[in-house]
This record gives C-alpha cells, sequence and structure tokens, in this order.
C-alpha cells in the first residue's frame, strides 16, 4: 500500500479507492475516425474513502484503439487495489473528408489510346474504376469509390462513389487544297481540285458568283462548273466542319478565273496591194491575242444552195440573225411560229463585241481583232448590240419585204421619219455600219466583198423591191448563179449591203473632207461638228479605189479612207469619193453603177444635206445599248416570255453574254439582248 502513503490529508485506517475525476481534460478531443484517444494534457484526480486525493497515474481508455465516427466520450478507468474506478471524457470523432478526385491537364486526341491523369486521387483511400482510358475525342465517365466508408466521407459528407467526368479534347483541324486557283475557259468548262483534310468532316464549297461558276462536291473532291460561260473571276470558299476528332479548321479559298472570251482576228499588210488578209492564229499573232483559229474558209451561197461559214459557231457572228419588232418589242425570231418579213418590221441583230485595231507603221501593218467578250485592253464596239433593217427602208419607214425602197429623200428626213417609229428608232448609222464591216472582214479576211459575195444589183436601169433574197437559205450569198452575176446579195442577213441603193448613214459629217463622229445618236446633225469628235483624218481629194485607211486614236473604230489610187482588183477595191464644204456620208453604191463602182466599203462623202437623190435610201436601226443594259440570261428569258417590251427590259442588269458558247456550237438559237 506504498499508494497510500502518498495520500494528502489522511486520517490512517483501512483506506480504498472512492472515485476519479478527471480535473484537466485532454489536449485533444476531437478526432477523425480511426485515430486513438490521446491521453496528452489529461489530469485525472484519485479520491479515496478518506477523503485523501492524489494525481491517478497508469489510466486506461475504453474503448482502446481506433475511434469510430460518431462517438461522443470515452471512458477512463483507474484502478487500484481491486477497486476500478471510471469517469468519462467527451469527444467527437468524425469522417474523414475525402475530396473527389478531377482531370489533372488536358489530352488532346492522338489516334492512341490515352488514360488521365488525376488531381486528389489517393490509392489509400479510394479505388478508381469505370472508363479509364479512351482513343476518340469526348467525354468519358471514371468512378471512385471510397475504401472504408466508416472512415471516409467526400467533402459533401456522401460515401456512395463518385462519378467523374474526364475528356479528350479535339485536335486541330487542317485543310488542303490541291489546286489555289482554276482557269476556265473554252474546251475547259470544267475543273476539279482535291480537298485533304485530317478526320472525316463535312466539306462544303461556296461560290461567290454562282451566276458566273457553281460548284459540287464528291467524296474530297470539289468540281467547279462555268455558268454559261459568263466571263468573271470566282472565289471559292472550301470549309470543313468538325467532326468526333478534330476542330473545324480556317477555311480556305480557291480563286477561279473565267476568261470565255474567243478571238480572232486577221492582218492587213498595206504595202502589200492584194485585198486579201492573213489570218492571225494563236501561233502566229505577234500581238498575243489570238486564241482561236478556223481551219477551213467561208463559203458565201449561190442562189438557194448552201453556205458555209466556220464563224457560225461562234459569236457575235453566230448571233446575227433576223427578228421582227413589233410594236417597239422584240418578238418572233425567223424560223419561229409568227415570224414574218412582210408584215412586221424584220432587224439584224449585230451582237455585242469587241474589238481591238492595232497599227504597225513600222512594218506596214494594221491587225484587226473581234473578241465576242470582254478582254483587257479591247474596247466595246459602239455598233454593237443593236438592231439593223435587214431591208432597205421602205415608205411608211419600215424594214419590210416586197417593197420598192424609199429613195429622194435627204438624210435628215430620213433621221426624223426614222425617230417617228418611236425613241428607240434611228436611221443606219456609222458605228454600226463600222462594226458590220469589221466583222465581215475578220469573218472572210479579204477587202474584196464582191468577190467573196456576190456583185450585187449593180448596172440596172432601175431598182429592185425588198427580198430580193427571200429565197436564200443561208444568210450570206448572191441570189445570182454566179459571184459576178446580177442578183442582190445578204450579208448575215442583212439584204443589199452593197447595190440596189445607197444607205444614208448618220452620224459622220465631213467638213472640206475632214471626218467629224458622233457615237450619240441624240446629237445627230448635218453640217455642224458640235457634239462630234474630230477624227483627225480627212478624205483624199481625188475620188478612186481605196488605197490606205486613216489612224484615228480617239475612234480606232472608224473606216476612213484616206488616200486613193488602187483598183477593182488591189487594196481596198472599193471607191471613195469627196467634195468640198459640209457633206454626209452614204455608202454601198446604187443600181445604176458599174460592179466596180459598188461594194461594202464604198464610201461616198460627196454629197451635201441637202441631196435628196433618187439612187439613195436609208436603213432603219433600233440602238438597243443606247436604251438598256444588257440583261441576265434569266432576266431575258423573262421579257421574251412575256414579250413587254424595251422599257421592262430596262430594268435588268448588264451580262456579258446572252449565250453560251456550248449552245452556239448546239445551234440552240435564243433572242438576244
Amino acid at each position: 500500500m506504498s499508494k497510500v502513503f502518498q495520500m494528502i490529508g489522511g486520517s490512517g485506517g483501512s483506506i480504498k479507492l472512492a472515485s476519479i475525476e478527471i480535473t484537466t481534460p485532454p489536449t485533444k478531443t476531437a478526432y477523425k475516425a480511426g485515430e486513438p484517444f490521446s491521453m496528452a494534457g489529461m489530469v485525472v484526480k484519485a479520491t479515496y474513502s478518506n477523503g485523501a486525493t492524489l494525481i491517478a497515474t497508469g489510466v486506461s481508455v475504453e474503448p482502446s484503439g481506433g475511434l469510430e465516427a460518431g462517438r461522443t466520450s470515452v471512458t477512463i478507468r483507474y484502478t487500484e487495489g481491486g477497486v476500478s474506478c471510471t469517469a468519462t471524457q467527451a469527444i467527437t470523432v468524425t469522417k474523414t473528408n475525402v475530396t473527389v478526385p478531377s482531370q489533372s491537364g488536358s489530352l488532346t486526341y492522338s489516334g492512341s489510346s490515352q488514360s488521365p491523369a488525376w488531381y486528389n486521387y489517393d490509392t489509400t483511400k479510394m479505388t478508381l474504376g469505370g472508363t479509364t482510358s479512351g482513343t476518340n475525342a469526348g467525354n468519358y465517365s471514371a468512378k471512385f469509390t471510397l475504401k472504408d466508408t466508416a472512415l471516409y466521407q467526400w467533402a459533401d459528407g456522401s460515401t456512395a462513389p463518385k462519378t467523374v467526368s474526364w475528356k479528350i479534347g479535339k485536335a486541330d483541324g487542317s485543310l488542303m487544297l490541291s489546286k489555289t486557283s482554276i482557269k476556265l475557259e473554252d474546251g475547259k468548262l470544267t475543273d476539279s481540285f482535291t480537298v485533304t483534310r485530317l478526320g472525316t468532316g463535312t466539306i462544303t464549297a461556296v461560290s461567290n458568283r454562282p451566276d458566273i461558276a457553281s460548284v459540287s462536291i464528291s467524296g474530297n473532291i470539289v468540281t467547279v462548273h462555268s455558268v454559261d460561260e459568263n466571263s468573271g473571276t470566282v472565289t471559292i470558299t472550301v470549309s470543313v466542319a468538325s467532326d468526333t476528332n478534330y476542330n473545324a479548321p480556317a477555311s480556305k479559298t480557291c480563286t477561279v478565273s473565267c476568261v470565255f472570251v474567243t478571238i480572232f482576228g486577221v492582218c492587213w499588210t498595206y504595202s502589200n496591194s492584194s485585198p486579201a488578209l492573213s489570218r492571225l492564229t494563236p501561233s502566229n499573232d505577234p500581238n498575243g491575242y489570238v486564241n482561236a483559229a478556223v481551219s477551213s474558209e467561208p463559203s458565201a451561197a449561190i442562189g438557194t444552195g448552201a453556205g458555209i461559214s466556220p464563224f457560225d459557231a461562234f459569236m457575235p457572228w453566230q448571233g446575227m440573225e433576223e427578228y421582227n419588232i413589233i410594236n417597239g418589242a422584240v418578238s418572233y425570231k425567223k424560223g419561229q411560229s409568227g415570224f414574218s418579213r412582210t408584215s412586221y418590221d424584220t432587224m439584224v441583230f449585230i451582237p455585242e463585241f469587241y474589238y481591238k485595231i492595232v497599227y504597225d507603221s513600222a512594218n506596214s501593218k494594221i491587225y484587226y481583232y473581234v473578241a465576242n467578250a470582254s478582254f483587257t485592253g479591247f474596247a466595246k464596239h459602239p455598233g454593237s448590240g443593236r438592231y439593223v433593217g435587214r431591208y432597205n427602208t421602205i415608205s411608211g419607214y419600215a424594214s419590210k419585204s416586197g417593197a420598192n425602197p424609199l429613195t429622194s429623200m435627204t438624210r435628215a428626213t430620213a433621221r426624223t421619219n426614222s425617230r417617228n417609229k418611236g425613241s428607240k428608232w434611228q436611221q443606219y448609222d456609222y458605228a454600226s455600219w463600222c462594226a458590220v464591216w469589221l466583222l465581215y472582214l475578220v469573218e472572210y479576211a479579204n477587202w474584196d466583198s464582191q468577190s467573196k459575195i456576190g456583185n450585187g444589183i449593180v448596172g440596172n436601169s432601175s431598182l429592185q423591191k425588198t427580198g430580193t433574197t427571200d429565197s436564200m437559205t443561208y444568210h450570206t450569198g448572191t441570189v445570182a448563179s454566179a459571184r459576178t452575176g446580177y442578183g442582190g446579195v445578204q450579208y448575215r442577213g442583212i439584204e443589199n449591203p452593197w447595190g440596189n441603193v445607197y444607205d444614208w448613214i448618220d452620224g459622220i459629217n465631213f467638213s472640206n473632207r475632214a471626218a467629224y463622229i458622233c457615237t450619240d445618236p441624240s446629237k445627230y446633225a448635218d453640217d455642224t461638228s458640235t457634239n462630234y469628235t474630230s477624227a483627225g483624218l480627212s478624205l483624199p481629194s481625188n475620188n478612186g479605189f481605196i488605197a490606205a485607211l486613216g489612224n484615228c486614236a480617239e475612234l480606232p473604230w472608224a473606216f476612213i479612207p484616206t488616200a486613193s489610187g488602187g483598183s477593182q482588183t488591189t487594196y481596198v477595191p472599193d471607191r471613195v469619193t469627196s467634195y468640198s464644204g459640209w457633206c454626209v456620208l452614204c455608202v454601198g453604191g446604187n443600181y445604176s453603177n458599174t460592179a466596180g463602182n459598188c461594194g461594202l466599203f464604198f464610201f461616198n462623202g460627196n454629197n451635201d444635206s441637202s441631196n435628196a437623190n433618187s439612187n439613195i435610201g436609208a436603213r432603219l436601226l433600233v440602238c438597243m445599248l443606247h436604251f438598256l443594259r444588257r440583261l441576265s440570261l434569266t432576266a431575258w428569258w423573262k421579257y421574251c416570255r412575256y414579250r413587254t417590251g424595251f422599257s421592262t427590259a430596262e430594268r435588268y442588269l448588264e451580262r456579258p453574254r446572252w449565250q453560251t458558247r456550248s449552245e452556239a456550237n448546239a445551234k440552240k438559237k435564243r433572242i438576244p439582248v
């Protein structure tokens, strides 16, 4: 009983342990599940039966070992002399909070299987399950399960397994085009390029000018198609959509140059007296403009026989067709039901075309070019895009078959009465006449129109009625049995452009042989240079066959003879005449002239404005481009379908051409714009 001797205030006798008391609580009273109770800092006082007390040592705790969650107290036990006493110590025991893991870093699709790294993944406290690896980009679900729910809980207090999303991100997409530029042209109406991209994202291609070029896609092949063989520059934007594993890459573009321009040309070596010109080809054109050539020469028809011209397949020649104009509207085309040369004004359309004339004085050459569409360095011919009377004007100022040409009127009278038909009507003018001769020249490559087509109505005592060529089945030729015989001629539907009667030509005046030119029909007038441009050229004072042509820098399309001295078989084998003072122009020759005094290029500039001879007539003109812009193909067909007239057509937008070359080659005819 050595402890008894340590008692304080005892009175001796049989002394026993009576009770214990925790006088100082332990330092730690809050525990996590699984932790053992710590007695550190705790003081336990033992009280004995005699009232004595001492500090108890060797106390024990119940329960021993790890504490379970939710416990609120432990029992402190002290035993001495066979007597055991207890005391209770309040505590709190909670589960350890565990943070739910999350994906560490990022994963990007690589084509191989990948597993994520994890923040807060403690293998001692949890296990990993669910989907723990993947190959394709996307979201996946892993599952984390606490190993001991008695000890651990998630931060939200739950203990059930946690599903955690993890991700493999899409890789950057890529896009490559096998071509970034394409040129569409004659003989190449379509082209294609390959799209190379990562993944399987949908390929789209969009044209910014679907009226010029459209696109289609098959697999990874993008095909570009010409639309109506319109010329212009188109941007094709190619895009690739995102797919399972790749983001959409930046779009890329392919530039499409649509150049549907056919350029023909001829060269006149004027130091050579021959009226023949040389045809230009892509290989021999020193200026590099010609991109088309013909393999045969045109042959005009004789009588009702067949004629042929390789230019029948090419604009603008192919578009020179006959139309009826009824009540100020383009109506029936030759070949259509309702077309009539006797009932309605019959006109020949000159499609819009572009030209260039190059003067090479060092080599005594002039190059003449015709293009069917706009081309760099070329200008639109001011006489194109118009309707020219098929016939010489008859009484009532009509262009119809079966009547004597109207004569014995001044040019001014013809102008006034032509205009009286309507705001779009004029008489034949210089620009349109120049357009016709240029088209002829490039087609036949010869200044001698009579040797190529026919002498015409010449060397006769009287004129002939209009319609002398109506029986012909081909647009160009003579009704005579031979080119040198007597009979009406026509060039692409224009009857008697030479012979029978002269045609007054408006829009050109001469003052003491100096030429002044106007292209605005509203300003045509006689004996004036006001509103006219000086050509800087003068007609020769000596009448005779044309030996030279002048170069008008401002109006290079102008046909102006500047020297005579040729013959009926040399140079330009048609005559030029002139006179002093103010004079006006008529062309072609007349019935009373000999064959040598007629021809497409016969240039009569010796009449004053008061002249009203019985051998001079007129020809009607409808100045389409002066009154309306060119129509889109769709708009033109609307116009033709409803025949709304010129005023309605004016609302439509400009278009480079009215007919595709493929359509032309197939001889599918449409009303031109």
